[in-house]
């Protein structure tokens, strides 16, 4: 651990001794336009974050701590609210990769939801998000009305349109975290009911709760302003965003099976084209991207007659550097300002949060009576938000004016918690089911011992 942490320091060094004779430039100066300036700096903030992410990484792993955890405090450490080595336009530019990453993380979550699974834990999977949704929502939106004069976004509202901003955030704050539960499972390569029926929740929820989303925020649009009436539009737009990615998805896996089965060499760079290109299409189509690209996953792997495993396995070799920039620029665009204005209300609407998921995942999995290690730690897997959660957020910022920033802020504090518990609290709920790889084969060894 010790050459570990020397390197960082290191790294932080050359980083800021690099940044420190750049800036002693002007824009502009020896003819140089300021945007090549930009660029050559992104582009440098991109192998430096790459290489302090991943050396935190390690560091996390020799610490007990998911890699993730390394990952978002290494872009978190040198983004722009706390030293400041890499700046606001830095991020910005770095986040590009995300669509690459968001690619890789669906279309394996999507080669991973296999038939089997749906149909050994389908009605598990299902009961626990039935409940866990609801009680979640009620829970949020009864104490945010009870509390409202004390709530940004709810003092001074009517109470039929508090009762609708009250819906609006509820319904944002049930999204999970998809990208960081299958980076995550990746890492440790678990497997059990646990993992399973995490998995199974958090891709299956991240359908519904976009559509809840929506039809909250278009139903507080209608009551904040009554002369636009209710936007039947934005669910037209919204379901075919889903139902589009779906069959998109099944068509772009067509398109990936006809290649496997008439070349199927050169896969790496295969993949690279398949990941850009699929971000370009859904795009132009106007779907949600990833569940465009979970639909080519599964139906690659599970419908397509074609052997899909040296895909998914090249798809995997690719992942590690793609999941570093991922959660590091996630780290990186962590807001910490608003987190210190708001922690408090941001705290306690977190741990309010956490608790609605531990009773609702409780009562499902008793409802579908699930395994005695599922009702006591899934919740623990379904704590993290990131990405949804934020587009949500922004969508009601842009739909509902001062009312929907106020709720934006909100989250943007909310998320900077639950991105750094929630990778550690899922991690720890797969070593304490006994799922992690080695505690699996040791719980394998004396089964074979006694039998």
């Amino acid at each position: 651990m010790g050459t570990q942490i020397v390197l960082a320091i290191s790294l932080l060094g050359v980083i800021a001794s690099i940044r420190f004779l750049r800036d002693a430039f002007v824009p502009g100066s020896f003819g140089l336009p300021e945007t090549a300036v930009g660029a050559a700096g992104s582009a440098m903030a991109a192998g430096f974050l790459f290489l302090f992410a991943f050396t935190l990484g390690g560091i996390a792993q020799l610490l007990g701590l998911p890699k993730i955890t390394g990952y978002l405090l290494g872009g978190m450490l040198v983004g722009p609210e706390l030293l400041g080595t890499l700046s606001a336009r830095n991020i910005a530019d770095l986040s590009v990769v995300n669509g690459f990453a968001i690619g890789v993380i669906a279309f394996v979550a999507g080669a991973e939801l296999r038939p089997q699974l749906l149909r050994e834990r389908g009605g598990i999977i299902l009961r626990i998000l039935v409940c866990e949704i609801g009680i979640v929502f009620v829970l949020l939106a009864a104490v945010a009305l009870l509390l409202r004069e004390f709530v940004p976004f709810l003092a001074g509202l009517p109470f039929a349109a508090a009762v609708a901003m009250a819906f609006v955030f509820a319904s944002i704050a049930t999204v999970h975290s998809p990208a960081v539960t299958i980076a995550l499972l990746n890492e440790v390569r678990s497997s059990g009911p646990v993992t399973s029926t995490t998995l199974g929740v958090v891709v299956v929820a991240d359908v519904l709760v976009v559509l809840l989303a929506t039809l909250s925020i278009a139903g507080a649009q209608s009551v904040l302003s009554p002369e636009a009436g209710f936007d039947i539009a934005a669910i037209g737009t919204i379901a075919w965003e889903l139902i589009g990615a779906l069959v998109a998805g099944a068509l772009l896996g067509l398109l990936i099976d006809l290649y496997l089965r008439r070349v199927g060499t050169r896969l790496v760079i295969f993949v690279i084209f398949v990941i850009f290109f699929g971000y370009e299409l859904a795009d132009v189509l106007h779907v949600e991207y990833m569940l465009f690209m979970l639909a080519a996953g599964f139906f690659v792997e599970n419908i397509s007659p074609v052997d899909g495993e040296p895909l998914i396995e090249a798809i995997q070799d690719a992942s590690v550097p793609a999941y570093v920039m991922f959660f590091s620029v996630a780290g990186g665009s962590i807001h910490l300002r608003e987190l210190a204005m708001l922690w408090p209300v941001a705290l306690g609407a977190v741990a309010l949060r956490a608790g609605g998921l531990w009773l609702g995942t409780r009562i499902g999995a008793e409802w579908a009576q699930a395994e005695p290690q599922v009702k006591r730690y899934t919740w623990m897997g379904l704590v993290s938000q990131a990405g949804v959660a934020l587009g949500l957020a922004t969508v009601a910022s842009r739909a509902l004016g001062e009312y929907g920033g106020q709720i934006q802020t909100m989250f943007l504090a909310m998320i900077a918690i639950h991105e750094i518990i929630g990778p550690v609290l899922f991690r720890t709920a797969l070593s304490r089911a006994g799922e992690l790889p080695a505690q699996a084969e040791e719980v394998h060894t004396v089964r074979q011992a006694h039998a």
